[in-house]
């Protein structure tokens, strides 16, 4: 089965010049870079058993030393994924939407910090994909 992540870490490099990591962020990664996780995935059912198809839904946290950059690299990937159809790293993808799109809490490392460490963008896509 081929699944979209691959894609989406693919896009958002090569897009968004950020580095993109599967749910956890590795301690010494550098500003910018996007977390991305699968929220959701479901199967349709036909008659005749599953479609070929599925729809997933992503959690992206884009974040950067500014909400500026944060800003910056979440358009870059808005206009690289919305309305997206075609091929990428092995899946087949019917269709790509950009559900949400919004401001995320300024994460704080050290107690005391007058200013945010890094500034964080939530995205929410959709995305519909051939298995």
């Amino acid at each position: 089965m081929s699944s979209p992540e691959a894609w989406i870490k693919a896009t958002i490099e090569t897009t968004a010049g950020a580095l993109a990591w599967p749910v956890a962020v590795s301690e010494s990664a550098g500003l910018p870079f996007v977390v991305y996780s699968r929220e959701s995935t479901e199967r349709p059912l036909q008659t005749s058993g599953l479609t070929g198809f599925a729809d997933g839904e992503f959690a992206l946290e884009v974040c950067g030393a500014s909400w500026t950059l944060a800003r910056t690299v979440a358009d870059a990937i808005v206009g690289a994924v919305q309305n997206f159809t075609g091929t990428g790293q092995g899946a087949i993808i019917d269709h790509v939407h950009v559900a949400s799109d919004r401001d995320g809490t300024a994460v704080y490392l050290t107690d005391g910090q007058d200013l945010p460490s890094y500034f964080v963008i939530e995205l929410q896509l959709f995305i519909r994909w051939q298995e």
